[in-house]
């Protein structure tokens, strides 16, 4: 797992109390306007703006997102942020503001959150940087940029929760596959939470308070250590049943051997009728057919990168320089394996040599990511434990029914084969 445990918190709304600012322009903007204050307080959609071509519309959401007038009308805390976040720095864990403002504001930004008493050199402040703000309105292209930064974000932290007062910063961190708590502290809609619930998103949460967001982060947390010990023991099992396939293998070729060498002296016994020795055929087949898979399931594969559970095919020039232990010393090897990975290593200077186990990744797998790069490993062994798998089943069934008709070969030839005298 990374080490930066992260929490992603949404800033308008969760933490910034808005409700003031929205009120204080729409009065300005619709002094005669007969709208109750809490709808305006409360309304993060901005509906109650009406038809938002009109010029005073357009006027309000201009002023929404000046600098100048948005500054002149001091935010306050969302009951509960300030604290919790500072539990949340107590307990080492990083902060993301994660915020749909554009980058014009970051200065109003800061400062309002330092009017709060959150510092600067608390969080990192992700914010809108194209070079049109986003459309309140725009749901899609909201989400679709918090998406992006989320993931971004988990590519190098171990993200713990996202924390927002709207849907669509629960879409967003459904689609990037986080654990979401949504703050009740402006209004949305109870039918689009339900219909996120459909989505059976493992973390997700509905909180009335910060206190209540906390003690969620902490079930989060223990449930990511958990999932830490349930990855390491699924690891060790797989590893485990590994050498129980080699070893189930190596039985199976033991036992298959015994068969095809007793199947042999029988078809090469002279004193036995022709029919019998012509059916003790069947059983060296089978069990020369259940060596081969045994073998195959032994077979030399690939057991990591994007070439897992393919074979290694061995090449001629190759053979022979291993056999007879000579040759050029790139002939016993192939470009990009091990042994030329150690060889090149060698030859670099020392920085290389100390970033090396994160270019060793990258290259197999494309990531940095420890959480990414583990899940990696994790399937991979486990590819390579069902490819020997399916080996060893094929060639123990065989062996079962190779067992089988030795049995009965062995039976009919001592009852009906009249060059068999039994005495009793």
């Amino acid at each position: 797992m990374p080490e930066n445990n992260v929490v992603i918190i949404d800033l308008d709304d969760s933490i910034l109390d808005l409700s003031e600012r929205r009120y204080q322009l729409f009065k300005r903007h619709f002094p005669k306007a007969q709208v109750k204050e809490e709808e305006t307080r409360r309304d993060v959609t901005l509906s109650f703006l009406g038809d938002r071509r009109s010029p005073s519309a357009r006027q309000y959401l201009e002023d929404f997102s000046n600098q100048e007038v948005v500054s002149s009308i001091e935010l306050k805390a969302i009951p509960g942020s300030v604290e919790a976040i500072n539990g949340l720095i107590s307990q080492k864990i990083n902060l993301a503001f994660l915020t749909s403002r554009h980058i014009s504001l970051k200065e109003d930004t800061i400062n309002s959150l330092r009017n709060i008493g959150i510092e600067q050199d608390s969080y990192v402040l992700y914010m809108h940087e194209d070079k049109e703000p986003l459309d309140p309105i725009d749901k899609v292209a909201e989400i679709s940029y918090k998406v992006t930064q989320m993931q971004n974000i988990s590519t190098s932290n171990n993200v713990i929760a996202s924390v927002g007062d709207r849907i669509s910063d629960i879409n967003a961190a459904i689609v990037a596959k986080i654990p979401a708590i949504l703050i009740e502290t402006t209004k949305y809609d109870k039918e689009d939470w339900n219909q996120l619930k459909l989505h059976n998103h493992v973390g997700l949460v509905r909180c009335d308070s910060w206190s209540e967001v906390l003690l969620n982060i902490g079930q989060f947390q223990s449930g990511n250590a958990q999932m830490i010990e349930l990855r390491q023991s699924f690891t060790e099992q797989y590893s485990s049943w590994l050498q129980n396939l080699n070893s189930l293998c190596t039985i199976d070729v033991a036992i298959s051997a015994i068969l095809a060498t007793f199947s042999s002296r029988a078809i090469l016994n002279d004193s036995l009728d022709a029919f019998s020795r012509t059916a003790a055929i069947g059983p060296l087949i089978i069990s020369l057919f259940s060596i081969v898979f045994a073998i195959r399931a032994f077979t030399s594969r690939y057991t990591s990168g994007s070439e897992t559970n393919k074979a290694i095919v061995p090449q001629l020039k190759q053979i022979f320089s291993i056999l007879l232990d000579s040759g050029k010393e790139g002939t016993k090897y192939r470009k990009g394996d091990a042994i030329d990975d150690y060889l090149e290593l060698r030859k670099m200077n020392h920085a290389s040599q100390s970033r090396a186990h994160l270019d060793f990744f990258y290259k197999r797998y494309g990531t940095h990511n420890s959480n990414a790069l583990l899940n990696l490993r994790l399937y991979e062994i486990r590819a390579v434990n069902y490819a020997k798998a399916y080996a060893e089943h094929i060639a123990s069934t065989l062996l079962v029914w190779g067992v089988a008709y030795m049995v009965i070969w062995v039976i009919c030839v001592a009852i009906f084969d009249p060059s068999i005298k039994i005495k009793f």
